[in-house]
């Protein structure tokens, strides 16, 4: 419960997730990139009087063309860069009876830093930071977890500590009154003093202020788990029962 709703827990989990995100962006920088494109494309054109004898006699022009290409580049961690493309056009018109003309077309280009931005400890400087920031991250959220459990476990204790205090409180005040109302029948028969009673009822009112101490203690213990593992803190008004009993076994050592 403590580990789903600790909002401390919570933002290191968020930062772990962030820190993720940036060491897949580095790695990103590595990543080849594919375009492809297609166009197709038709041309009619009207032939002057002049163009048109010239041309045989026809009175207008048609082109067809086609064209398909394909590239691929990117980088490695060698910091060179490298490009493919391969492209292919296909065109026909009106002189040529319309029998399609292909051209095609491939390239490489390869591009390697002399100097500036050379090598592979330049371009992996990214992602070599982002690594180690993800591995921070990572011993930062376990930290965290390993604390907030150990903060519950302590405030749990605690908590039954103040609930056994209290139970103690309660029952000091109960037989404080159980002892005055002794000491106020033996007053009233003449076998006590009057200071006894005095003494009964200054013990009473001690024991009173001790068991509103540790009331006001359990409250403060309570809020305090409830810190740690509520995320609602107004939604969570009911008090926390805890299921186990701080008692401690006596050990009796080995006698030799």
């Amino acid at each position: 419960m403590a580990l789903t709703n600790n909002l401390d827990i919570s933002l290191q989990r968020e930062a772990v997730v962030s820190a993720d995100a940036a060491v897949l962006q580095a790695r990103g920088q590595f990543d080849p990139t594919v375009s492809a494109g297609y166009t197709q494309a038709e041309d009619n054109r009207t032939l002057e009087a002049e163009s048109s004898v010239a041309a045989g006699g026809l009175e207008a022009v048609r082109t067809e063309s086609q064209s398909a290409r394909l590239s691929a580049g990117g980088q490695i961690p060698l910091s060179t860069r490298y490009n493919a493309r391969v492209e292919n056009t296909a065109s026909a018109d009106t002189f040529n009876d319309f029998n399609e003309e292909h051209v095609s077309r491939a390239s490489v280009t390869l591009t390697q830093p002399l100097l500036e931005g050379r090598g592979h400890e330049v371009t992996t400087t990214g992602l070599r930071v982002a690594s180690r920031n993800l591995h921070v991250s990572w011993l930062n959220f376990r930290i965290q977890v390993e604390t907030v459990v150990q903060d519950v476990e302590f405030a749990y204790w605690d908590l039954i500590r103040a609930r056994r205090d209290l139970e103690v409180r309660q029952k000091s005040v109960e037989a404080a009154e159980t002892l005055l109302d002794h000491v106020r029948a033996k007053v009233a028969v003449g076998t006590a003093a009057e200071e006894e009673l005095v003494q009964s009822e200054s013990g009473l009112a001690q024991r009173k202020i001790a068991r509103i101490a540790a009331q006001r203690s359990l409250e403060l213990r309570d809020r305090m788990l409830k810190d740690l593992i509520v995320r609602d803190l107004a939604a969570a008004t009911a008090r926390l029962e805890p299921i186990d009993n701080a008692v401690l076994e006596p050990t009796i050592p080995p006698y030799d």
